[in-house]
């Protein structure tokens, strides 16, 4: 049964939440992420994960997925979606809108910084520290925990440290860290990606055509339609490798066929990633189960699978659908 709101609780947490924003910019690679966030074309891809990787139930036009425990159980269920919504967010049957909102905000951060990092904690009434009645899926700061060998590390900045009375590195339990990032090749090739985005998000017009483009035109032949088109094609190669199409800024230059091969492209980044997500709060959920005496794992239903993506590409190479059927399964709102 799920605590109530107004009890007291001992909580078995020991990573350290801080504001990375205040004390760990000076870390290069923490300062790199952070620029994709701030950058135009990075933050839009960013963007766009985040509000793909699962539909928007209100928005949709129909209930295009299900989200649900194996072995069916209510009062499992209640423990589950607690444990994504927080104690104080909880009200019963939101299973669905608390993995979802955590499919969200888990790929935001996969995206951005390569990885994102929960420890599950317990949590146990005063009056009895020995009994656990519910756990939590608690946010880590991104890149601040290290494997050591078979161990975990937190590493908190020395100022951070001081202003909140705790040591600059804590030794965290193995079984309490859940690690959510892609595979060796997605990460590389989603790096490339973010890279080369956060360049072409800076103006690339040379200075003397910005201090009088007209005696740039017709001293140096500068061309503003050839400066567009070299920066559209410049952002079609970025976005190759995971198919991110930048919201159809260059659709005008490209032909139907390999518009829709793009998206499907992008479509399999999004499944690889929500699969990866889920397979690893199942992982979560394992850990937890053995503690609190439960058996449970999260299907979806209702969602394009990597199959579906097979058989879409399959179907354009063929040309056995036309190109609205093969998207159509595709589309939620």
């Amino acid at each position: 049964m799920r605590p109530r709101q107004t009890e007291q609780f001992k909580s078995t947490q020991r990573t350290v939440r801080h504001f990375q924003e205040v004390s760990g910019r000076r870390d290069p690679r923490l300062e790199e992420c952070y620029q994709y966030f701030e950058r135009l074309q990075s933050h839009m891809l960013i963007e766009d994960v985040h509000t793909q990787i699962i539909p928007y139930e209100s928005f949709a036009k129909k209930k295009t997925f299900a989200i649900e425990l194996i072995p069916e159980s209510q009062t499992v269920e209640s423990l589950v979606a607690s444990a994504f919504k927080g104690r104080n967010d909880y009200s019963r049957g939101e299973l669905t809108t608390a993995v979802a909102d955590f499919l969200r905000e888990c790929a935001q951060s996969i995206v951005c910084f390569g990885e994102t990092i929960y420890e599950l904690v317990y949590l146990s009434r005063n009056e009895e520290p020995e009994k656990l009645v519910a756990f939590e899926f608690q946010p880590v700061p991104p890149l601040s925990v290290k494997r050591s060998g078979s161990k975990f590390i937190q590493n908190i900045p020395p100022e951070t440290a001081n202003r909140l009375g705790v040591q600059s590195s804590i030794e965290l339990p193995a079984e309490s860290i859940l690690f959510f990032e892609l595979s060796s090749f997605l990460s590389s090739s989603l790096k490339s990606t973010l890279d080369a985005l956060a360049v072409l998000s800076e103006k690339h017009i040379p200075e003397f055509a910005m201090k009088d483009l007209a005696a740039a035109a017709s001293k140096y032949r500068f061309d503003t339609a050839d400066q567009v088109y070299s920066q559209k094609l410049a952002l079609a190669v970025a976005g190759r490798q995971i198919g991110w199409n930048a919201r159809t800024l260059f659709n005008e230059e490209m032909l139907e066929f390999y518009q829709l091969r793009r998206q499907l492209r992008f479509e399999r980044f999004k499944v690889q990633l929500r699969d990866s997500i889920i397979e690893t709060v199942n992982k979560g959920l394992v850990i937890a189960g053995r503690k609190l005496g439960f058996e449970a794992q999260l299907t979806i239903s209702g969602l394009p699978k990597l199959s579906d993506v097979d058989m879409a590409e399959a179907d354009l190479e063929s040309g056995r659908k036309t190109f609205g059927d093969i998207l159509g399964q595709f589309l939620y709102y």
